[in-house]
């Protein structure tokens, strides 16, 4: 039988105006109790983003990113960033730089685009890409995203 999932959730309003009170202060409280530095320890670890693309933002601010990545280096994890690759050129505008967030950003199927796998679509017959394969060789992953 499976457990009920947890959500963790760190509100935006501060009662105090401490750095542990802040909604960095709470992200890093969160990080901690979901155990990342012993999931991550020794491992390769993408990070799945949504980096955005043109006018959209519904990203995850760079500074949150970056102590993710932080506390994933602290544990001895080696983080990379991934997302598709259409939306890699653009993550600059957005602050999604390694400088910024301390590790490199990705494409999914790898820089040269060849980690994927094909699979025969039943509806037209064509084969295409059905998922890509950046993670393939990567035991751990955590999802970054904003809902």
């Amino acid at each position: 039988m499976r457990s009920k999932p947890v959500v963790y959730f760190g509100s935006v309003q501060s009662s105090r105006p401490t750095p542990e009170d802040s909604i960095a202060g709470k992200y890093l409280e969160i990080i901690r109790e979901l155990g990342v530095r012993e999931a991550v320890k020794g491992k390769l670890v993408a990070i799945k983003m949504h980096v955005g693309k043109n006018l959209g933002f519904s990203t995850v601010n760079p500074l949150l990113v970056r102590l993710l990545v932080r506390e994933i280096k602290r544990a001895g994890g080696t983080p990379y960033v991934i997302d598709v690759p259409e939306q890699i050129p653009e993550a600059h505008a957005r602050g999604y730089v390694s400088e910024v967030i301390g590790c490199p950003i990705v494409p999914v199927a790898g820089f040269r685009d060849e980690y994927y796998v094909e699979r025969e679509r039943s509806t037209t017959g064509r084969s295409s890409p059905s998922s890509s394969g950046g993670t393939a060789r990567t035991p751990t992953s955590w999802w970054c995203s904003r809902t």
